[in-house]
């Protein structure tokens, strides 16, 4: 089923943007998309049998900019749209960076019925990520940009400006990202849904990419140890994007931790995102 798009105007003014897709007569599941990209990741995954509802964050796609936004606030933008839509209990499905936001739901909300964490983003702060080796460069970088919010701000706009005049081309990232498993799974159809959803998640500047950063390498102000609700976690073992080994990061949540074997960053969420959503909705 295609997505339909849809705005929420939340209570204090600002807009949430959100996309439908799935089964629509399926239990609700909150899809929160990797980093930058938007809403639109949730439609570049195999057909799941859930009905996904996949927002934009505050400063991605058509969602309103949230200035000095924290992690905890999260929630709260989701309960208004869980509000609206009239769901009383609801899953959360975090892919990437999605995740922390799948899991401070989790640690918040009495109305989540289940978490899934799909290849999940650390947490990036000192003292609380892995050892740099385990990080790998890719999430190092991500840590620096975090770290110093200016600098983040500054060099993402130069590459969205890039990709906008033909300077830079994100197909080279993807592919540089991208495992045999994932090179296998990655149809010219998935490429092009991916590299939109990152286009679209620009749309408005680098906003929600920056706070994103910033959010991931500062202290997320609650306790993973306490959850409300089963936490599923599915993380491939030829991932080079967020390697394995970062679940470390991780020891103190209350989770089912479940290596699959040959898959990477891309084809797990990809192809086996209804295998997972599967054993979610089962628990």
């Amino acid at each position: 089923m295609p997505p339909t798009d849809n705005q929420l105007l939340l209570p204090d003014g600002r807009t949430l943007s959100y996309a439908i897709t799935g089964d629509p007569t399926a239990p609700p599941a909150f899809y929160f998309h990797g980093w930058p990209a938007s809403r639109l990741e949730a439609a570049v995954v195999d057909d799941v049998k859930l009905r996904l509802i996949a927002t934009d964050r505050p400063g991605y796609g058509y969602s309103s900019a949230q200035p000095r936004r924290r992690l905890l606030d999260w929630p709260a933008d989701v309960t208004a749209l869980a509000d609206h839509l009239g769901l009383e209990r609801f899953y959360v499905v975090g892919v990437s960076g999605g995740a922390p936001y799948a899991v401070v739901c989790t640690h918040v909300l009495d109305r989540v019925a289940g978490t899934a964490l799909i290849s999940p983003l650390p947490p990036l702060a000192p003292g609380a990520a892995p050892a740099d080796a385990v990080l790998g460069q890719g999430l190092r970088r991500l840590q620096w940009l975090g770290q110093h919010p200016w600098s983040a701000y500054a060099l993402m706009a130069s590459i969205r400006q890039g990709v906008r005049v033909g300077l830079f081309d994100p197909r080279r990232v993807l592919e540089g990202a991208s495992t045999p498993a994932d090179v296998a799974c990655l149809s010219e159809a998935r490429r092009a849904g991916l590299i939109g959803a990152w286009a679209e998640g620009l749309r408005q500047g680098v906003a929600g990419a920056a706070s994103d950063a910033f959010i991931y390498a500062n202290d997320w102000g609650f306790d993973l140890a306490s959850m409300r609700a089963p936490v599923g976690i599915w993380h491939g073992t030829a991932d080079i994007v967020v390697p394995h080994a970062t679940l470390s990061a991780y020891a103190a949540l209350p989770a089912t931790i479940r290596l699959v074997e040959g898959e990477g960053h891309y084809s797990l969420a990809l192809t086996r995102s209804a295998e997972i959503l599967d054993v979610l909705i089962k628990k």
